[in-house]
């Protein structure tokens, strides 16, 4: 049995990616914590203070950039967005609002958990 990591956050509002997400990251051996709007997941990053947070930008209450907003006032928890928002000027706009990195759906899940572990170890 593999021991749990890291505690990753899921802001995601489409339940379908939630559970895609979910088993990749379960099955990596990380621990996982989600929720559907952005709203509860600016809470859930201060109760929970997970290792990376994991953020779709289009939820269904706030803009994804407003909840990084909201997170980076007091922590520097690593963010990755995924969205289907592939625009230059959306991923410029949310790295420079302080993501770590951005990728976009439908997305590899070997290549995200990838991603997910580089982000760890910085």
């Amino acid at each position: 049995m593999l021991q749990k990591k890291n505690t990753v956050l899921i802001i995601e509002d489409e339940l379908p990616i939630r559970k895609v997400l979910g088993i990749s990251l379960e099955s990596a051996g990380y621990k996982m914590v989600e929720c559907d709007n952005g709203r509860e997941g600016i809470r859930l990053s201060a109760s929970v203070k997970p290792e990376l947070i994991l953020l779709d930008l289009g939820l269904p209450d706030i803009d994804g950039k407003e909840v990084i907003a909201g997170i980076r006032q007091w922590a520097q928890t690593p963010i990755i967005i995924c969205s289907v928002r592939s625009d230059d000027r959306e991923i410029i706009q949310a790295l420079d609002a302080g993501a770590d990195d951005y990728v976009t759906k439908p997305f590899n899940t070997e290549v995200l958990l990838a991603r997910v572990r580089a982000n760890l170890r910085k």
